[in-house]
């Protein structure tokens, strides 16, 4: 049985169960907890509710497979809060680090780095798989436009290149901000 309701409507709260098939037209409203087993919502429009573990089923068209948190707030897109971290190297340029986050800082020791020579370390980050792509940007700490950035990416780690582009050496500590994108060759 088929139920129809339009110009908005409003579902009991607190251990409600609606059985059937209903479509409503307009407003739905609804106060405490409210279950709605399987449910096709066709263009919602869901204001100060929080939803918790949706099945949403297969989706064509645009498709959205989540096992963990998107956050998106206006413009944004991005990791949540704990998701990243900060590093420091201790010795020098070529020392490798360790933080398993798929975002965050690492900070490289001041250790003086040659006129156009590259040096590598690596990132141990248990995050990071063969297929993924890491994002690297130097943020702060050092001459802006005077180095180069870029990473390979491996089962659980990446070598980080660092190029020194000047005509002449430079000692300093940057701060490069990594963000780990998750990627499939298949």
């Amino acid at each position: 049985m088929a139920t129809t309701q339009s110009g908005g409507a409003f579902l009991p709260g607190e251990g409600a169960s609606i059985s059937g098939d209903w479509t409503f037209t307009g407003a739905l409203t609804t106060s405490g907890t409210t279950t709605l087993a399987s449910p096709t919502i066709t263009s919602p429009t869901i204001s100060g509710a929080t939803l918790t573990t949706p099945n949403i089923g297969a989706a064509t068209g645009t498709s959205l497979a989540v096992t963990g948190l998107v956050t998106s707030s206006g413009d944004k897109l991005g990791y949540a809060t704990g998701a990243g971290g900060t590093v420091g190297q201790l010795t020098n340029k070529a020392t490798g680090v360790t933080l398993s986050k798929l975002c965050g800082a690492i900070t490289t020791d001041a250790a003086n780095l040659a006129a156009a020579t590259i040096v590598s370390f690596v990132l141990t980050n248990t995050k990071i798989a063969v297929t993924d792509v890491l994002v690297l940007n130097h943020i702060s700490g050092g001459t802006v436009g005077a180095y180069t950035l870029n990473a390979q990416c491996a089962a659980g780690s990446a070598t980080i290149n660092i190029r020194n582009n000047t005509a002449g050496g430079l000692a300093e500590a940057l701060v490069i901000q990594f963000a780990v994108i998750k990627a499939v060759n298949a």
